[in-house]
């Protein structure tokens, strides 16, 4: 009884339970209610032994650790029995009180650890299948689908086993919204545009991490289909375009029609007096004749201004390339050389997108025309297959992006209406080294009357 006298001297009132042979350890393994602290497993047992009698132990042993006592020292043997799940392999001759002891301790601690690391797995699993979101997980480099969720399997309609080979471009047919595979962002929020398998478009809003997925890097998506809410919102939007674009024309209407027309009939008649100065011989209104015509030219330019700027009707009538070569042109200072390229010609885009991408070409002529001291500026406007893309680069001063939450208040309204329309907007910009404005939005979020189309 070595073993028992050196467990007295280590721990306080062990509990000990002593089989003479494997069987006699099977019954008692498998009869008890609760699991042991540690099993201590003799390798010379009369009626088995060796590699079969360590498995057979720990097959039965309940995730107890297994410590094996042995007088032969046999490398290899104990390798091959911690590979196959021993908790360590000591030699009888070098055996005393400490060591056990310290095995013990070992044992119990490494199992409470591989303990906890099953039941977070299984936490982990059950929150991951349980979810009533559709989940994934996907290879950073390759893209290929690793796991996937009840929820995703409900959405998207593949089983497991396709989802299992395919790849998440599989599911997302525009793929220059796709960076799953960039470890530098390592959280991602954003909306996407994903295909089920009976070809149906949704949205959906993606949340996701970088994980540690069976030893590799892996990344865990959260896709929210968001294609209701997103419905519902653009058609708020279109009605509140409508709403807005009903008073613009009111307005300007008012303004041509009304406020314009009474200008400039009052022009006409100061014109009118203005030829007969001659026959006016009180020079005293001659000078206030000239202020008269004077102040009703700058007013009847005025209204001009604000009617065109409630409604370009440019793009009405043309479409936006013409509208953005219009106002190039309008706003294009003698020292600053704008070059526009385009390849949609007299295409029409849906009538929502052609505003906002003129009302963004504005704001970046406008601010590149006071702040950034520019000789050149580049103008690209691009249709691509699901998307249109709009870039300005300047050459000029440029400027501190992170100072851009604290100011341009009109780039900052753009860049919510652009991301609430599942697209992108970027400002990139250096001291000295001119800025780029770009947007890209896609044009399943278009809605509206195409005009001219």
């Amino acid at each position: 009884m070595l073993i028992s006298d050196y467990l007295d001297e280590e721990i306080v009132i062990p509990k000990l339970e002593v089989a003479a042979g494997y069987f006699q350890a099977r019954e008692l393994l498998l009869s008890r209610k609760d699991r042991f602290d540690v099993i201590l497993l003799d390798l010379t047992l009369p009626d088995l032994s060796g590699e079969e009698l360590v498995r057979e132990i720990i097959s039965i042993s309940d995730n107890a650790p297994v410590i094996v006592l042995t007088g032969y020292s046999d490398i290899d043997f104990g390798k091959k029995c911690l590979t196959i799940g021993a908790s360590d392999y000591l030699l009888k001759d070098s055996l005393n009180p400490t060591v056990l002891y310290k095995s013990i301790v070992y044992g119990v601690e490494r199992n409470e650890y591989i303990n906890q690391i099953k039941d977070s797995q299984k936490r982990y699993f059950d929150l991951f299948q349980l979810s009533p979101q559709p989940m994934w997980v996907c290879d950073i480099v390759n893209l290929n689908f690793l796991d996937v969720n009840n929820a995703a399997v409900q959405l998207y309609g593949y089983t497991k086993n396709e989802f299992l080979k395919m790849s998440t471009k599989d599911i997302v047919p525009h793929h220059e919204y796709l960076n799953y595979n960039s470890e530098s962002a390592a959280n991602l929020a954003q909306h996407v545009v994903h295909r089920t398998k009976n070809g149906r478009e949704i949205i959906v809003d993606e949340r996701s991490n970088i994980i540690d997925y069976n030893g590799e890097k892996a990344r865990l998506v959260l896709a929210i289909d968001v294609t209701e809410k997103r419905k519902l919102q653009e058609e708020l939007q279109m009605n509140t375009y409508l709403v807005e674009n009903r008073e613009r024309r009111r307005i300007s209407s008012t303004l041509h029609d009304g406020l314009q027309q009474t200008i400039l009939a009052s022009l006409m008649r100061f014109e009118n007096v203005k030829n007969n100065f001659s026959k006016i011989h009180e020079e005293k209104f001659t000078g206030r004749f000239k202020d008269g015509v004077g102040l009703l030219q700058e007013a009847l330019e005025q209204t001009r201004t604000v009617a065109h700027k409630l409604v370009p009707i440019q793009i009405e009538n043309e479409g936006i390339v013409f509208a953005l070569d219009d106002l190039i042109g309008k706003n294009t200072p003698l020292n600053i050389v704008f070059d526009f390229r385009e390849n949609i010609g007299e295409e029409r885009l849906p009538v929502n997108l052609e505003i906002l991408l003129y009302r963004i070409a504005q704001e970046g002529v406008n601010n590149i025309i006071k702040h950034a001291q520019a000789t050149k500026v580049e103008f690209n406007l691009i249709r691509q297959e699901a998307s249109v893309y709009l870039k300005i680069s300047d050459d000029g001063v440029g400027f501190d992006v992170s100072t851009l939450k604290k100011s341009t208040f009109g780039l900052q309204s753009m860049r919510a209406r652009v991301e609430s329309l599942a697209g992108i907007f970027q400002v990139n910009s250096e001291l000295g080294r001119g800025s780029t404005l770009e947007v890209t939005l896609p044009l399943s979020s278009g809605y509206g009357m195409v005009v001219g189309a």
